[in-house]
């Protein structure tokens, strides 16, 4: 297929999800989250080109290794998703199939989606616009910088949709872990040997930060044509890796649907059976699994790399909280499937079925938050107090109460249908993914940096107090959700609307 069957393909797909934006008052919100994007993109850059320079070189000291971290979160999160977020699910478009083209250039085009791929190119403009000589020096920077985010992102779909397609093999999901473990083990060596550090220091994306320091070098011009080079290389590999996974197994087959299950024991207690529905609901959907490890992982290696003290560790709980919300917590009753209509039939009550999926997202949530705490707590600086260790947990409760509290009143208010069984479904549309995100979002942040103030105090008990009060309003704001959970219209809808769609 040829480059302009793609483009008309892909502006197909764009147009079409547009359109499934029903209301008014959902194409306001993505246009508004839009323009708030690129406000604080334009707005941070003006600020950063009119301040002193005050802290410029410390700024530049840490830009390689925010450069390194944008490639890797973009790998990784590629990876986590099976190559990146559909315009439109493939199940959707059974009778009219896209090309693999068009499916990569769509994962490239929706990798703003992700809060976390834009968030980190807010700060990347920020601080090259900071450390630019003046507006002349912006003119050869930003564009050099915007060319290092197009060739990491297309360099991470396309390894992600390779890795997708090995891993539709036994020996190749074999093959993977190994070399993902193999990879976390090296790093942690690095880290707890001291050696890590150098090794950023040797990183080729020092020059890449000196070229934006000093554009009038003469290697800039090969910066350029490298990385656009990069670019073109990593949107060929994108293509032929796309095209090779969508031609092996389908994702339920290779998840080996079908097989014999053993039979398990009869429970009594009906809010017991309730929950060992959920958890396996959980843990045999490949998204939620994958996002799990991501999210536990992913920000306690960054810590330990950023040598993150327990006093910075107040800020991280309530963010993976956040994370953790947006693999189905945002939808979580879309678990039950097209089984939610069958399970409304049986003898149980309404508030067995939400205590069941509130404590089931709920333990991913704090799964995850904990392996977090675990990680970088490994490698803080200096031994914590009794104190410090209180307040981060504190906040750990804190940000999976509020956290949970918010998704059920989401579930509730907003249902979605999703299967979850693909590596690249998602609890909702992309659209309300974005808008979910940027809730929970700025929760979680609001959250993380209160903790961050309250853990430098002489005291742990504000921060204890602080985690308390937190805790006992998210329990008022599940109550509330509970209430509206018994209403037999309500939950009828959310029933039907998960079932059916």
């Amino acid at each position: 297929m040829g480059r302009g069957a793609t483009t008309r393909q892909v502006r197909a797909l764009l147009l079409l999800r547009w359109q499934m934006l029903r209301t008014a008052k959902a194409r306001i919100g993505a246009t508004a989250a839009a323009g708030i994007a690129l406000g604080l993109l334009v707005g941070g850059t003006v600020a950063a080109v009119s301040a002193t320079d005050t802290y410029a070189v410390d700024a530049g000291s840490i830009l390689p290794t925010v450069l390194l971290a944008f490639a890797v979160v973009t790998a990784i999160s590629g990876i986590a998703t099976g190559g990146g977020t559909e315009i439109v699910p493939a199940a959707h478009l059974v009778a009219f199939p896209v090309s693999p083209r068009a499916v990569f250039v769509g994962s490239a085009l929706l990798a703003p989606f992700n809060l976390a791929w834009t968030v980190q190119l807010l700060a990347l403009v920020w601080i090259t616009s900071y450390i630019a000589p003046g507006a002349a020096g912006l003119v050869v920077a930003l564009p050099l910088l915007l060319l290092f985010v197009a060739t990491t992102t297309a360099l991470g779909l396309a390894l992600s949709w390779w890795v997708t397609g090995v891993r539709e093999s036994r020996p190749g999901r074999r093959a993977t872990e190994l070399a993902a473990a193999a990879l976390v083990a090296l790093v942690g060596w690095l880290a707890l040997s001291g050696r890590l550090a150098p090794a950023l220091d040797a990183s080729p994306l020092a020059d890449l930060v000196v070229t934006f320091v000093a554009p009038d070098r003469p290697n800039t011009w090969a910066w350029a044509v490298g990385l656009l080079a990069l670019v073109v290389l990593g949107t060929y590999a994108g293509f032929r890796a796309t095209e090779w996974t969508l031609r092996r197994r389908e994702d339920s087959i290779a998840a080996g649907e079908g097989k014999p299950v053993r039979r398990r024991r009869v429970m009594q207690d009906e809010l017991r059976t309730l929950l060992a529905f959920d958890r396996a609901s959980v843990w045999r959907s490949r998204p939620i699994r994958r996002g799990v490890v991501v999210l536990g992982v992913a920000p306690g290696i960054a810590a330990v790399v950023g040598g993150m003290t327990w006093d910075d560790l107040a800020i991280l709980p309530s963010l993976v909280a956040a994370g953790g919300a947006l693999l189905f917590g945002v939808n979580t009753f879309c678990l039950d499937g097209s089984g939610a209509a069958w399970l409304e039939s049986t003898p149980r009550t309404a508030r067995a079925a939400f205590v069941s999926k509130a404590r089931v997202t709920g333990e991913v949530v704090l799964v995850s938050v904990l392996m977090t705490i675990l990680l970088g707590g490994l490698r803080a600086p200096t031994a914590p107090s009794i104190g410090d260790v209180a307040v981060v947990l504190a906040a750990a409760l804190a940000g999976t109460a509020w956290t949970v509290a918010l998704a059920m009143r989401l579930s509730i208010r907003r249902p979605h249908k999703a299967d979850l069984r693909g590596p690249r479904d998602t609890p909702a549309p992309p659209a309300a993914m974005t808008g979910y995100s940027a809730r929970l979002a700025a929760m979680a942040t609001t959250l993380g940096i209160a903790f961050t103030v309250v853990v430098r105090l002489d005291s742990p008990l504000p921060g204890l107090i602080l985690g308390l009060a937190l805790v006992a309003l998210a329990g008022r704001h599940l109550l509330v959700s509970s209430r509206e959970w018994a209403d037999d219209r309500t939950r009828a809808g959310v029933v039907t609307r998960v079932a059916f769609g």
